[in-house]
């Protein structure tokens, strides 16, 4: 009787381990995709560059 016992515990474990397997799997599957952003809205920011000396009229 003890034997039995034990079997319907990992019959009834190995159910909900594949439940679980095939919950996740129909989540994963039902999740809508997000759009990646255009390359230039996530490009880091980078400010202009100060002029050189030979750039501001030299003399």
């Amino acid at each position: 009787m003890r034997s039995r016992a034990i079997d319907v515990a990992l019959l009834i474990g190995l159910v909900a381990v594949a439940g679980g397997i095939m919950w996740t799997l129909f989540n994963l599957g039902t999740t809508p995709r997000v759009a990646q952003p255009p390359p230039s809205t996530s490009a880091p920011q980078t400010p202009p560059a100060a002029p050189g000396p030979a750039e501001e009229g030299g003399r």
